[in-house]
This record gives structure tokens, C-alpha cells and sequence, in this order.
């Protein structure tokens, strides 16, 4: 038989004298094969019952442990012993009667040696979650001095940065995981699996709350480098509107032989419908960069009329299903107009016609189409510049 005595708080007195004079007894008479006595670092320990210890180490070397935690450690140990006796708070029946009965026994120095290299493991995975945390507080704050100098942020750098923070996060939850389990375990308290998971399950959902500024900070850092990307993505696309811009401009300025009121409306107009398909922080807040992406970069595979959306998939990429009036559908179309030189006419109508259309055109169809004309239209595209390509020539001419 193998026991566990816990002392909390002073060593003193008749009644812990008394306990360790038993403790003797069952040790001298083969009645306990052997006892783990844990005690907290600090608390007075009385010269009578030093004594009494120093007996117990010094008769019974291979039979008698005397730990001592720190006060911290002691106060998480015993908060888990309350945690395992509220058997109805955990929904654990039977719990509490098995912590009073288990938690006094000991399974071997085996089993105190895994407390021990558990503890240990708990004081490192602190100092990882410390040093974690610092980093992603420099994150931010680098975030805010840039923002507030002015100053552009490499985007590509953070994404890796935040990849890196996100990663090293999962790698210590999964850590405190496994020794949250093999603390469990070292206690000696018999739990099923479902009530250990339910235990595990309640240290977690403790562990989190008090690393919630870390994952709010963390997101902070994630909106940051999709807004980056957003930015990437809106100038790429913007130069390519401001130059098919210029090609519209010109054709309206080329029905006019003269100058006056009516041209320069014209002309107003043209820049207008050519600003339509910019790209501001405004359109592109708040989107998925991966359904747009999927839109933008992939082929539509299939339509579900019943939700609506669309099923798009790219080579080695998962399906991704976005619904037929999700914003990001509707910009990932405009840039892939503008990418396969459609005019400012055409790719206004054809978004027109997209928003209106009660369902939707048979789009795997329509992507295939402009995929074919793309070289050859970029072939002839100079001759075609020298016209006004109007709604009049037919929102499908490229095609």
C-alpha cells in the first residue's frame, strides 16, 4: 500500500505530532510500502515534529519522501483537488468521493518523480507563455509606431512574423495540454476518460481566459497584414484600371471635334465610370482574402441554387463555396475583367448584369470563354483601342 499525506499549511502541534508517529508505526510494520509527505516551502515546520521527520528519512530511506512545493504550486494543486470535489459543477458523479479516497494515495516514486518533472515542465511552459506574449506586445507596438509616424509595414515580413507567434501558440497549447494530463495522472486520482477530458477541458477554458489580451492581440496583428495584403492587392489592381481609365477618357475625346460644355461632361463621365472600379479601403474592409482569392484565381466547378453560392477550386487549394452576392465575388470578378483587358463599358455591364440577374449565368462557362480570348484579344488590343468600345458593341464582345 502506497499513501500520500498532504500539509497545506504549519507542521505543528498534538495532532500533526500524532499523524507522524502513526506515519511511523505503518511504515515499521509493513502496513504502507510507502508515503510521499508533501509540504509547502515556508511554512514553519515545529522542532518536535522535524524531529519526528528526520526519523521518518532516516529509517525508512526507500519508504518515506518528504516534498516540498512552492506556495504556488500547492495553491494549483489544491484548487485541483476542489475542482475534482465538485462533482456537480463538473457533472463528474462520483468524483468527489473518489478525490477524498485517491488523492491520499500514493502509486510509487514512479509516480512522485512524474509530479515532479510535471511541476518542473509547468515552470518552463510559464516562461514560454511570458516570452510569447512579449513578443506579440513588440508586434503590436511596432504596428502602432509605424501607424502613427506614417510609415508603410512590410506585410510579407509580418504575415511571417504572425505565422511564426500563431504556430509557437499552438505548439504550447498542445504542451500544457499533455502536462496538465500527466499532472493529473501523477496525483493518483482514478478518473474515467470522459471525466478527465471534462477536467482538462475546464483547466483549458481557465488557461485561455487568461491568455485572452495574447489571441486579441494576435488578431489584431492578423486584420493587419490582411489589410496589407488588401493594399497590395488594390494597387496592382488600381494601375491596371487608371490605364484602361486613359483608354476610356481618350475614345469619348475622340468624338468630339471640338472643345466645350458637352465634351467636358462627357469626359467628366468617363473618368467617373473608370473610378467605379477602383478598389478603396472602404469596398475591400471587412472581406475573406481567401474567397476572393477563389473567385479571382479559380474556376467555378458548380452553383447550388437552394444557398445560392458558388463552388470554386483551384489546383491544390480545398473548394471553397461563396455566395452569389458576397462582395468578394463581386471585386474577384471586376479584377479578373480588368486582368484580361475587358474596357471600363464592358466590365460595368457585365457587373450590372451579374448583380441584377436573378441566378446566376453558367459561370465555369463564362471563365472558360474569357480564358480563350484573352491572348488573342491582347494581340489586336491596339486596334481596338483606337474605337469607343460602348455598350452598344455587346457586354460579351471579348468573348
Amino acid at each position: 500500500m502506497q499513501a500520500i499525506e498532504e500539509k497545506s499549511g504549519e507542521i505543528r502541534g498534538v495532532k500533526d505530532e500524532d499523524q507522524l508517529e502513526r506515519d511511523y508505526e505503518l511504515l515499521r510494520d509493513g502496513k504502507v510500502d510507502h508515503l510521499l509527505l508533501r509540504s509547502v516551502a515556508g511554512e514553519r515546520i515545529s522542532p518536535s515534529a522535524q524531529k519526528l521527520i528526520d526519523n521518518l528519512k532516516r529509517d525508512f530511506p526507500n519508504s518515506f519522501t518528504h516534498q516540498i512545493v512552492s506556495r504556488a504550486d500547492a495553491r494549483e494543486i489544491w484548487a485541483l483537488g476542489r475542482q475534482l470535489e465538485r462533482g456537480q459543477q463538473l457533472e463528474l458523479p462520483g468524483v468527489a468521493e473518489k478525490a477524498r479516497e485517491q488523492v491520499r494515495k500514493q502509486r510509487g516514486r514512479g509516480r512522485d518523480q512524474v509530479f515532479v518533472k510535471a511541476l518542473e515542465a509547468r515552470k518552463e511552459l510559464a516562461g514560454q507563455r511570458d516570452h510569447h506574449s512579449a513578443q506579440v506586445r513588440e508586434q503590436v507596438q511596432q504596428i502602432a509606431e509605424r501607424a502613427e509616424a506614417g510609415e508603410p509595414i512590410d506585410t510579407e515580413a509580418l504575415a511571417k512574423k504572425h505565422e511564426q507567434l500563431i504556430k509557437k501558440l499552438d505548439k504550447i497549447r498542445e504542451a500544457e495540454r499533455k502536462n496538465e494530463r500527466t499532472l493529473l495522472r501523477s496525483l493518483g486520482i482514478q478518473l474515467s476518460e470522459e471525466q478527465l477530458r471534462t477536467v482538462e477541458q475546464v483547466k483549458e477554458e481557465q488557461r485561455e481566459l487568461r491568455r485572452r489580451d495574447v489571441v486579441t492581440d494576435l488578431e489584431l496583428i492578423g486584420r493587419e497584414v490582411e489589410r496589407g495584403r488588401w493594399r497590395e492587392i488594390s494597387n496592382e489592381h488600381n494601375a491596371r484600371v487608371r490605364e484602361l481609365g486613359v483608354e476610356h477618357v481618350r475614345a469619348v475625346e475622340q468624338r468630339f471635334v471640338r472643345a466645350g460644355p458637352e465634351r467636358d461632361l462627357a469626359i467628366e463621365q468617363a473618368r467617373r465610370r473608370a473610378e467605379r472600379l477602383l478598389f478603396t479601403p472602404d469596398k475591400t474592409a471587412g472581406l475573406d482574402l481567401d474567397r476572393f482569392h477563389a473567385v479571382r484565381d479559380g474556376r467555378d466547378t458548380g452553383y447550388d441554387p437552394q444557398n445560392r453560392t458558388h463552388t470554386y477550386r483551384r489546383p491544390d487549394m480545398p473548394a471553397v463555396q461563396v455566395e452569389h452576392d458576397a462582395r468578394e465575388r463581386r471585386l474577384a470578378r471586376i479584377a479578373r475583367d480588368v486582368e484580361h483587358g475587358l474596357s471600363v463599358d464592358q466590365i460595368l455591364t457585365r457587373d450590372v448584369m451579374e448583380v441584377s440577374a436573378a441566378e446566376p449565368g453558367i459561370e465555369a462557362a463564362r471563365a472558360d470563354a474569357i480564358h480563350r480570348a484573352t491572348t488573342s484579344q491582347r494581340r489586336h488590343r491596339q486596334p481596338e483601342r483606337d474605337r469607343e468600345r460602348g455598350i452598344d458593341r455587346g457586354p460579351e464582345r471579348s468573348c
